[in-house]
């Protein structure tokens, strides 16, 4: 749709313009025109150097440098200049018109396009500099289509990049400043409950409890277990060979089910961590202390307040302490990693997670 409209605008910048006879600033503010990431709302026209400059930030000066187009084989007595808002379903456009080119500048939405016309036979060759340097050149040859000037960029701390550039980047600290495909400076670094593990990869950090009945599952929601089963608390799909189970067991009272013991599957191994601090393999007891015990790549310790165990499996990292009333299991995993069983949703239904392998027998 914008190249028909693009003869018509140039058409009416011809018949409906302003002349001028010679270097001048022009008012674009009601139709600003964003150029490598940064807005202007002048035009800096110069035609009495002997180049044809369309600069921003002040006239073209080669010593000074600028955000100009520069174009250096031709001149011109003068130029034609028309702008207007919110005609022939575009926001805004500006035109101007030499003797042998033109430049018309659109926004069209959110986005803009910067076009030249040639009008002679010879092509033309036009420089887009950023701070007086030459960034992109354009040939325009004689074409009744105009051509189409890209611009698109960011800048930051005076400087200028393309989109997809990444600016600056901490590994130690996910922080990361890029200009994005659509021109935007954009940061991004680890989420509110995330830490960067280092190499610019972060970890969401998340811890579910399971105190007598009750599960507090990683997103904070609450829920019970009303019999003497064994549930799955925690698996994941990426990680087959490992499961985490609660098993629960009446006490004193026979209408209350509580948190009696906490079995982690490992390769086909079952480590239970039990009342008093005893913890067994398969069938045999372990003896532990405040020194790790690695058991089948399970770190295994005992103190005065618990047992605690700790497992690193691809980018996995858990640890379950068991005090023999509460259990609680940290996890450090890949962000938007999911988590199964009741520590990923204490409301799931508990038929979908009782393991019957596991009974209060065992």
């Amino acid at each position: 749709m914008l190249r028909p409209l693009l003869c018509l605008c140039a058409l009416i910048a011809l018949t409906g313009a302003q002349t001028f006879n010679q270097s001048s600033v022009l008012d674009i503010s009601s139709c600003p025109i964003t150029y490598y990431g940064q807005q202007y709302e002048k035009l800096y026209v110069n035609i009495t150097s002997g180049n044809v400059t369309v600069c921003f930030n002040g006239f073209f000066s080669p010593e000074t440098g600028g955000d100009c187009f520069v174009q250096r084989s031709l001149g011109a007595e003068s130029f034609f200049f028309y702008i207007s808002s919110y005609r022939y379903y575009v926001n805004c456009f500006f035109s101007i018109h030499f003797n042998d080119f033109g430049l018309v500048h659109y926004m069209y939405g959110t986005q803009r396009y910067l076009y030249v016309y040639n009008y002679i036979s010879d092509p033309l060759v036009f420089e887009l500099q950023v701070g007086g340097i030459t960034v992109d050149t354009v040939n325009a040859t004689y074409t009744y289509r105009p051509y189409y000037f890209s611009f698109s960029g960011c800048r930051h701390s005076g400087q200028m990049y393309r989109p997809g550039t990444v600016i600056s980047s901490d590994p130690e600290t996910c922080l990361n400043l890029t200009c994005n495909e659509t021109s935007v400076l954009h940061t991004s670094s680890c989420g509110p409950l995330e830490r960067c593990q280092g190499n610019n990869i972060c970890v969401l950090a998340s811890t579910c409890t399971v105190t007598g009945p009750t599960i507090i599952d990683v997103h904070g929601q609450i829920n019970s277990i009303q019999d003497r089963c064994a549930y799955s608390l925690f698996s994941t799909p990426s990680l087959p060979d490992f499961l985490v189970l609660g098993n629960f067991e009446d006490r004193h009272r026979k209408d209350v089910s509580f948190l009696d013991s906490v079995t982690l599957r490992v390769d086909g191994h079952d480590i239970h961590l039990e009342q008093g601090g005893r913890v067994q393999l398969d069938d045999s007891t372990l003896t532990l202390s405040s020194s790790s015990q690695l058991v089948h790549g399970v770190q295994l310790s005992k103190d005065q307040t618990g047992v605690t165990a700790k497992l690193s499996l691809s980018n996995l990292n858990i640890s379950v302490f068991f005090d023999g009333d509460t259990a609680q299991i940290h996890l450090e995993r890949p962000a938007g990693s999911s988590v199964e069983g009741l520590c990923g949703n204490s409301s799931s239904s508990l038929s979908d997670l009782r393991l019957s392998e596991y009974s209060s027998t065992r």
